[in-house]
């Protein structure tokens, strides 16, 4: 394939992939953290009724929801710094 067409093929497939790792890695985590409160989770509620749960912290805690919400924050930043390095 001769270099043009490589990078036409290429540029509309790296940035679904990238969002597509992101979309699954955000849900992911999402329930990852849910599951460290004692509601907890149901991943697979229409096939499996098993309840998954750490009670590690309440969902109230204020110093869980904070770490949380920094590495949350961290994570962000890191990406945005990370696609702003890729696209040069």
């Amino acid at each position: 394939m001769p270099p043009a067409a490589e990078t036409a093929i290429a540029r509309p497939v790296v940035p679904a992939v990238t969002e597509s790792v992101v979309a699954v890695g955000t849900s992911t985590s999402h329930i990852a953290t849910d599951a460290l409160t004692p509601a907890g989770v149901r991943p697979w509620r229409p096939v499996d009724d098993t309840y998954y749960s750490l009670d590690v912290v309440r969902a109230e805690n204020p110093l869980a929801n904070y770490a949380l919400l920094g590495l949350g924050i961290a994570g962000a930043a890191l990406g945005v710094w990370a696609g702003s390095i890729a696209s040069v």
